[in-house]
């Protein structure tokens, strides 16, 4: 084999593994998660995977990405309600969700005396200003 032979296969080598990689992105970006059942974590931990999920999965129409969703007020009336949905199925039975934004909140209040964990995020919106935020989840 020559020179040149040789570096034609490691550029398809490269090629067939950034192909592999890049499929393996896709398919845990575009899977949903399912529900955690039987599995108690904290919910400093629980908060943290939630909004790494939702900021960071790619946005489609069924499921749009929190950062989407806070690029604008107009895109946040129109998909908050999708992102409730989302959280509302992630989560496990028992544990509830509240984010507060300077657009609206989404989500149930936590109730007085309940155990809860607050994560404040930032997200730029298309203005570049950016927004506070908090994430709360609370158990009852």
């Amino acid at each position: 084999m020559g020179q040149d032979d040789r570096g034609a296969v490691h550029l398809i080598e490269a090629a067939l593994a950034a192909a592999m990689v890049m499929a393996a992105l896709f398919y845990v970006n575009a899977m949903a998660p399912s529900p955690a059942s039987g599995h108690s974590c904290s919910l400093e931990d629980l908060s943290s995977d939630l909004l790494n999920v939702l900021l960071f999965r790619g946005s489609s129409l069924e499921r749009p990405s929190l950062e989407f969703t806070l690029s604008s007020p107009a895109q946040w009336r129109e998909s908050s309600a999708d992102i409730c949905q989302d959280i509302l199925y992630m989560l496990p039975p028992g544990t509830y969700c509240y984010i507060d934004t300077p657009y609206g909140t989404i989500g149930q209040r936590p109730a007085p005396g309940a155990a809860l964990y607050v994560r404040p995020f930032i997200v730029c919106n298309d203005d570049g200003d950016m927004l506070d935020c908090k994430l709360t989840l609370w158990r009852a």
